[in-house]
């Protein structure tokens, strides 16, 4: 899939995060995953390769519609030894923000309003101020997906980042997922590397930066990923929101 119809905006993926190709096959996506996981993960057991390379295709499948430009499968290893798996996706979509220098103040009360159960506040970025949102939710499980008789349910916890794109008239919406409750203070730092990769300028020659409207492509580490830190204030500023 690519993003031809919205305004531009510029990704590098970080270390751990493996690119979806949005225009390929299931087949391929699951080729892709169980690549990374033998050559990346190879003691992970086969039953937790199959749940992660199917709530990942779940997820991608309801995202299709509704603007996506990116998506990546983020793997990591946290300090007890478990391999966590978040899902990481962006979104452009069409909709009049006003200004961008006071989207975040204006609207941020009013989606605390609409989602009571989700906790709302305000993100500081260095390209401007965003709302953030998280929350919790349970997540249907299709049986035929995973090759079972009947279906079942997934609590994820949710990150949803909401920026308005400097020229105007689109929300670029970032969102992170993962079903590793128990280790969300490993993976809160994921967010901030990622949101630090986002650009809404070309970068420099010679700088890392590719614009999200060219065709998605696997990018992978060739050893273990380990999560890199971004700077301070913005490792701070997700904490914050984030608890």
């Amino acid at each position: 899939m690519e993003n031809t119809t919205g305004p531009a905006i510029w990704f590098e993926p970080p270390i751990g995060f493996v690119e979806t190709p949005l225009d390929g096959t299931l087949e391929e996506r699951f080729d892709l995953m169980a690549d990374v996981f033998e050559r990346q993960f190879p003691d992970v057991p086969l039953e937790q390769r199959l749940l992660t390379a199917a709530n990942a295709e779940l997820m991608l499948q309801a995202q299709f519609a509704q603007g996506l430009a990116h998506l990546s499968n983020c793997l990591y290893r946290a300090g007890d030894g478990t391999v966590l798996h978040a899902v990481f996706s962006i979104f452009v979509m069409p909709l009049d923000t006003g200004s961008p220098l006071t989207f975040a103040d204006r609207r941020a009360g009013e989606l605390a309003a609409a989602r009571p159960r989700a906790e709302v506040g305000v993100l500081h970025l260095p390209y401007g101020r965003a709302i953030v949102a998280t929350e919790d939710r349970v997540v249907p499980l299709p049986g035929a997906l995973y090759g079972l008789a009947q279906d079942g349910e997934s609590l994820v916890r949710q990150i949803e980042v909401m920026i308005p794109h400097p020229v105007g008239g689109h929300l670029v919406l970032i969102v992170l997922s993962t079903e590793y409750l128990d280790h969300w203070e490993d993976l809160v730092p994921v967010l901030g590397t990622a949101l630090e990769a986002v650009s809404f300028f070309a970068p420099l020659p010679g700088l890392a930066g590719r614009a999200l409207e060219e065709p998605a492509t696997a990018r992978q580490s060739q050893s273990e990923p380990a999560v890199s830190a971004p700077s301070a204030a913005v490792q701070e500023s997700v904490r914050r929101a984030f608890g």
